[in-house]
């Protein structure tokens, strides 16, 4: 008798959740229609390494983007000099920005450029493409990609930002 209107309490809420997005996703008729177009954006692809995988989210970057970018987080300096030489022979039309984190975070320093952008691009869509590789075995999953997952999960909340992943399989 107690929990049968907790339930219905419950079931209520759900309701009116499903009202209101139905309401804030239907296109009234006594509105002006809205003009679609196009909108320039910057595609910026997050690096660790290059590899397979990073070089297909570049290309991609190429082919949706007139401003594609690429950013690492610098962690040891060595390796970023050289990454970044390797990446002027490798993907010369793309330029690379190196961007310094000095406690070893990834995710903000990534973050921050992102919004710098944002910022620089005003009301124009940033497009952030995260390359992935593709294990053959599904339990091996769990031992790659964790800070593509984690960097996703912050960048789902931003307005304005398109995450999309260009994965790489392998083997």
């Amino acid at each position: 008798i107690v929990l049968m209107p907790i339930v219905v309490f419950f079931f209520l809420q759900i309701k009116s959740h499903y009202v209101y997005t139905a309401k804030q996703l239907t296109t009234l008729s006594n509105q002006e229609p809205v003009r679609i177009s196009s909108v320039k954006h910057t595609a910026i692809v997050p690096i660790s390494e290059i590899h397979p995988g990073v070089l297909e989210a570049a290309r991609y970057a190429l082919s949706i983007s007139k401003d594609p970018r690429a950013c690492y987080v610098e962690i040891n300096a060595e390796a970023s000099q050289r990454l970044q030489a390797n990446w002027a022979i490798q993907v010369p039309e793309i330029p690379l920005v190196v961007l310094k984190s000095p406690f070893r975070s990834v995710i903000q320093p990534i973050m921050d450029y992102i919004d710098a952008v944002q910022d620089e691009q005003g009301d124009d869509v940033v497009t952030v493409i995260i390359p992935e590789f593709v294990t053959k075995r599904i339990y091996h999953k769990f031992l790659h990609n964790q800070t593509a997952i984690v960097l996703y999960a912050a960048l789902r909340a931003k307005k304005d930002i398109v995450v999309t992943s260009v994965r790489y399989h392998l083997g």
